[in-house]
């Protein structure tokens, strides 16, 4: 969920939408069971957030800039 009127944020989540349609769409999912399309989705989505670098977070992974902005909190 974003925040009303917040253009920037609606642009991020079009663009990661527009990035997941193609992968689908170059994927052979076509006549495949929901659970093999959901398995592919959850491997697109970890790739994207934990091995892929972006260069809009200067080569870092959306999980490694997370972390580095977000204070470890004591259990």
């Amino acid at each position: 969920m974003i925040k009303p009127r917040t253009q920037a944020h609606n642009g991020k989540v079009e663009r990661f939408n527009q990035t997941l349609l193609r992968f689908v769409s170059s994927s052979d999912l076509a006549g495949k069971s929901i659970e093999i399309f959901n398995s592919k989705i959850q491997d697109f989505i970890h790739f994207h957030n934990e091995v892929r670098p972006h260069t809009s977070l200067n080569g870092l992974t959306p999980l490694q800039a997370f972390q580095k902005h977000t204070p470890i909190r004591a259990a």
